[in-house]
């Protein structure tokens, strides 16, 4: 009998009939719990377990299972403790207990090795590599992913599960803050998927290309697999109304059947029936009103997170614009100020020292008059000589701005104060060594050499510290310029039109030594030594 009750709970599970297969596997269970032999309860608490977790009681679920594993250990199930195990760890991760989900998966693990069944070996780690992530131990993530893989790879596994670990890998790269690799597992999940993949699996994949694509900045790849994750979740959204609303009907229809038999098994009662009928439609139908606005306004909540992320996108988009000018300013007041120093020293050199220039040479024929003002036409041209080297000194002084006047110290306190941006741009210098002053070439290449190297950050890093040291030690200037961007690979073409080329020559030029220390996401770090002769 209970084995009967059993099997129909069972069936009415499987067709998601949850209130008809809670009454029979209840009725099985308190029969089996008043009999000698318990061999089924476990398996009958864990399909309960179940059915209280798809209806999202988790709390009734998770006692459910461990009233399973209990019975399970006293019959020494080695099959049943190992699933209920990871049920359970399945119960705790989805309400975010995710230590005691650990333990459960861990537990789990053991029993399917010493029953070699590999598939729930490879679940386990799966979960374990998910959970690890959630916690931020990415080490630990990318082990038990790892294993997970190693597993699909060896069975040579066709199933679209095997889709599920590249994108975890995927995911776990991304985090790490290496959405290029992470982007290359995609394209692998993808390949898996194919055309075998279910609605939802397609939907995570574009959500994850278009959140992968969002981290790199490419914002226009972005839009599209988002605009089509949202045409996915829309279809997925439909697909689940029809079929609540199926499931709706089938469950009106079962009831409306069983009240017809017990319409046909008492006429008697049959204004009573008629009457509950009634009310159990009414309900069911206020029930379908219910889902229907609940799916409606689910949709809309949907619509809104997507224009929230577009937004959000946008205003990405506005900074990085906000940055570009912000660059394209500091490069202008530079330019500038040279270009005035040279225009303001040329005019002073050309113009001022030329007409002085030119008086002197007529005070000194005048020097020759026979009438006696010798000592006045003397005191004349010594005072135009003075006002001459004056003139010129200020000219060579503008020339070469601050650095020209003050040196390399004060000239590099200069760039980086104009480089500070409150709030955005921490711009830092320091330096030893420098109280005298360098030789004219050093001080003119390790200026320029500045110039590029600050303009490069402000342009292509993405940083919020800068720090420049400039330090003499002996014979040798050494030039640190460092930042906490997003960094790049030095060997790469593309990156010799960040004004590297420049750099490389100058440096060559001097006889100097030039190292770069950078990678995607870490920072960069340059190294300059110029030797003093």
């Amino acid at each position: 009998m209970a084995s009967s009750l059993s099997n129909i709970g069972t069936l009415y599970e499987e067709g998601s009939l949850y209130d008809s297969a809670t009454v029979y596997l209840i009725r099985a269970a308190s029969i089996l719990e008043n009999s000698e032999d318990k061999s089924l309860l476990p398996t009958i608490f864990n399909n309960l377990a179940n059915i209280y977790s798809a209806t999202g009681d988790s709390k009734t679920a998770i006692a459910f299972h461990q009233k399973s594993l209990a019975l399970f250990i006293i019959q020494q199930d080695s099959t049943g403790i190992a699933d209920v195990n990871f049920n359970l760890g399945a119960r705790y991760w989805e309400n975010g207990r995710l230590d005691s989900a650990l333990f459960y998966f861990k537990t789990a693990k053991p029993f399917y090795n010493a029953l070699n069944r590999r598939g729930g070996v490879a679940e386990s780690n799966n979960a374990l590599g998910v959970i690890y992530m959630g916690q931020e131990v990415f080490d630990s993530s990318e082990f038990y992913l790892n294993m997970c893989l190693n597993y699909h790879e060896e069975t040579k596994s066709d199933s679209v599960d095997w889709s599920d670990v590249y994108l975890n890998l995927a995911e776990l790269e991304t985090s790490k803050g290496n959405p290029a690799k992470g982007l290359e597992l995609l394209h692998k999940a993808q390949q898996i998927l194919g055309k075998n993949g279910g609605l939802f699996d397609h939907w995570y994949l574009q959500d994850a290309w278009a959140q992968t694509y969002a981290q790199l900045g490419q914002y226009d790849s972005a839009y599209v697999y988002q605009a089509r994750a949202q045409a996915l979740n829309d279809s997925i959204f439909n697909i689940e109304k029809s079929e609540t609303i199926a499931e709706l009907q089938t469950q009106y229809e079962v009831k409306l059947k069983d009240e017809q038999n017990a319409t046909l098994r008492a006429q008697a009662a049959k204004t009573t029936t008629q009457r509950n009928t009634f009310i159990i439609i009414s309900g069911l139908l206020a029930v379908l009103a219910g889902f229907i606005a609940y799916f409606f306004l689910q949709r809309a909540k949907s619509r809104n997170l997507i224009a929230k992320q577009r937004e959000k996108l946008h205003q990405q988009t506005v900074q990085e614009l906000v940055r570009v000018q912000e660059v394209k300013v500091y490069q202008s007041i530079l330019d500038g100020q040279e270009q005035e120093r040279k225009r303001l020293a040329a005019e002073l050199h050309d113009r001022v020292g030329g007409t002085l220039a030119g008086l002197k040479w007529q005070f000194e024929g005048l020097s020759d008059d026979p009438n006696g003002r010798e000592e006045e036409f003397n005191k004349t041209r010594n005072l135009i000589d003075q006002t001459y080297r004056e003139v010129r000194e200020i000219s060579h002084n503008m020339a070469g701005g601050s650095l020209g006047q003050f040196g390399i110290k004060e000239a590099a306190n200069d760039l980086v104060q104009a480089a500070n941006r409150p709030g955005k741009l921490d711009a830092q210098l320091i330096t030893l060594g420098l109280e005298e002053r360098l030789p004219g070439d050093i001080e003119i290449a390790a200026y320029r050499l500045l110039q590029e190297l600050i303009s490069n950050v402000l342009k292509h890093a993405g940083a919020t510290k800068l720090m420049v040291q400039l330090e003499r030690i002996q014979n040798q200037l050494h030039i640190t310029v460092e930042d906490n961007g997003q960094g790049f690979d030095p060997e790469k073409p593309a990156i010799k039109g960040m004004g590297l080329t420049n750099i490389e020559n100058r440096v060559e030029g001097l006889k100097g030594e030039l190292n770069i220390d950078s990678g995607r996401g870490g920072g960069t770090t340059v190294m300059i030594d110029i030797p003093i002769s």
